[in-house]
């Protein structure tokens, strides 16, 4: 899937963000209950994380961890490079989904807590 992002240079195809820790931020802050202004700037946040591999935008600084001031940065760069309000939602949601399944589950944890508590079987 390509989304077209030729305004800040070209279509780009998404790759997946391969920092877990900014998954875990964009994620995060999507599911504080955001309200339209916040959605904007977390998706934008995710363009630039997910999608803008060709470092046309800002960086996202994970350490700083502030997806609100860093995609309210890249929102503004978006908007002015005529990428609308909806490929921004619809990228954005795209490439948070995405993170979704890159954060560890509960489950997942445990069981490889145990995988690794148990000593191997003696043959």
């Amino acid at each position: 899937m390509l989304f077209d992002l030729k305004s800040i240079g070209k279509s780009l195809e998404p790759r997946d963000v391969a920092n877990v820790a900014i998954c875990l931020d964009l994620v995060s802050v999507w599911a504080s209950e955001p309200d339209k202004a916040q959605l904007f700037r977390i998706c934008a946040a995710a363009i630039g994380c997910g999608i803008d591999h060709t470092a046309r935008l800002p960086k996202y600084r994970y350490l700083d961890g502030n997806v609100l001031e860093y995609g309210g940065r890249l929102l503004e760069r978006l908007l002015e490079a005529g990428v609308t309000p909806t490929a921004i939602i619809e990228y954005g949601t795209f490439v948070i989904a995405r993170c979704v399944d890159k954060i560890p589950s509960e489950a997942a944890v445990e069981e490889q807590a145990d995988f690794l508590a148990k000593p191997p079987a003696a043959n």
